[in-house]
């Protein structure tokens, strides 16, 4: 759910949104992080998305994590 105007502030303090999911996730976690990356993407809100090869729920390699660090802190 997002609030009226939420969106709007993340674009004007430049957030910046890393995803990590694998490609077994659940479908809900599956649909709910493509609708938010669509929303980001329509909002103009920098992200990227990496999916992690038949892999359900678990951590991203650790070399995906500094990178997902990285992207989030420029």
């Amino acid at each position: 759910h997002y609030k009226d105007g939420s969106m709007k502030i993340l674009l004007e303090n430049k957030a910046r949104f890393f995803f990590g999911m694998g490609s077994l996730e659940e479908q809900a976690r599956l649909t709910g992080s493509k609708n938010a990356r669509t929303k980001l993407k329509a909002t103009g809100i920098v992200f990227d998305y990496y999916e992690i090869p038949d892999a359900g729920h678990e951590p991203l390699p650790l070399d995906k994590f500094k990178e997902a660090l990285n992207f989030v802190m420029q």
